[in-house]
């Protein structure tokens, strides 16, 4: 049997939201982030990229293991879990940003309680930074306080942001 901790980290992600969303609580409102001057303070500085893409793989990046309190001295357990996921995004439209028709964008506290994560095959407008941890200029990264909407629940921020750039596919 999991650990409780353990079994938690494990289906996180299957569950739908995360304790996240209560304990990780972002210091600017919705409403504030989304006025006409806070979106063009992402379009100036705040955003390396802004990108609406789907996502068209999923990598574990990183992992680390954990030795199982159930294990005996004759044998022991360790589960595997990963502490890095990397996305790669077919990017359709770009308001930020390298041009390109792929962005990768890494979440680097997976199972953590205010991680991020991306589903294979879903669309979102996404405003990621630069991940400085890899040196190319597709390289992203988002936090839980990124903002991060659902292509299909854009529609509003869209009409904020403009037309943007179409990606040439």
């Amino acid at each position: 049997m999991l650990p409780g901790y353990l079994m938690l980290l494990g289906l996180a992600g299957s569950l739908g939201p995360t304790p996240c969303e209560n304990a990780c609580a972002c210091s600017v409102p919705v409403s504030v982030a989304s006025s006409p001057e806070s979106i063009r303070q992402y379009l100036q500085r705040e955003a390396h990229a802004i990108v609406l893409g789907t996502v068209i793989a999923v990598d574990t990046a990183a992992r680390d293991s954990v030795k199982s309190p159930y294990s005996t001295s004759a044998r022991s357990q360790y589960f595997v879990y990963p502490t890095a996921v990397r996305y790669t995004l077919a990017v359709e439209r770009s308001w930020k940003g390298p041009l390109t028709s792929a962005v990768t964008i890494t979440d680097y506290d997976v199972g953590g309680e205010c991680g991020r994560s991306y589903a294979k095959g879903q669309a979102y407008l996404i405003y990621a930074q630069k991940d400085r941890r890899q040196e190319k200029a597709t390289a992203l990264t988002t936090w839980h306080c990124s903002r991060v909407f659902l292509k299909s629940e854009a529609g509003a921020e869209r009409r904020r942001l403009g037309n943007g750039r179409a990606v040439p596919g």
